[in-house]
């Protein structure tokens, strides 16, 4: 089976005016503008719910956050599989890194 590869990336909040990828004249995200050139972008994208941990678990399993009852330090249940592992059924080598690890378990 031939190796494929696919990439996202999902943010806390951050203004768009501070980045280069959006036009602000330093070069403050050179990472974030040389994918953006590669592939493709959304501007207009909208969170599932107001904060990060709902609105990540909607993004990687694409339920809705009601339907997923997460909360403060609560993880998934497992009741729908995640975006890594419908893709890893699928021939594809996944990862993810994370800055934020309240919400991590080890």
């Amino acid at each position: 089976m031939s190796r494929k590869s696919s990439g996202s990336q999902a943010e806390n909040p951050s203004s768009k005016e501070q980045k280069s990828s959006y036009g602000y004249e330093r070069p403050t995200t050179p990472t974030l503008e040389r994918l953006a050139q590669q592939g493709i972008r959304f501007d207009e994208a909208r969170a599932t719910a107001p904060w990060t941990l709902p609105s990540h678990a909607s993004f990687f399993t694409g339920r809705w956050p009601h339907e997923l009852d997460v909360r403060w330090l609560t993880p998934l249940r497992g009741q729908s599989p995640t975006l890594a592992e419908y893709l890893g059924s699928r021939g594809y080598a996944t990862a993810g890194f994370v800055a934020n690890t309240t919400y991590c378990s080890y």
